[in-house]
């Protein structure tokens, strides 16, 4: 993603997204969806939290296999559909 399309993505999110922008902490990445080359939808996905009892749980994962396979999650960060559609 370039630097205008950083900036774009950002300007996005803080006009229209509910919780507005605040940087994704870590590893990062930011999607533009579009069709018809109309924006339809705004996606960005962040580094898992370490711990998170519920996911864990859900997962069945013990310490080890969290350390071991946390770096194949993603954590939903942002997700907009603005309406109407841009």
């Amino acid at each position: 993603m370039s630097r205008k399309d950083s900036r774009s993505w950002n300007e996005y999110i803080q006009r229209y997204h509910y919780l507005g922008f605040t940087p994704l902490p870590g590893a990062q990445i930011r999607y533009f969806v579009t069709t018809q080359e109309r924006l339809v939808a705004l996606l960005g996905f962040g580094a898992s939290a370490w711990q998170t009892a519920p996911r864990d749980r859900f997962i069945g994962w013990t310490s080890q296999q969290r350390q071991d396979r946390l770096h194949l999650t993603v954590n939903n960060a942002r997700f907009l559909v603005p309406f109407p559609i841009l």
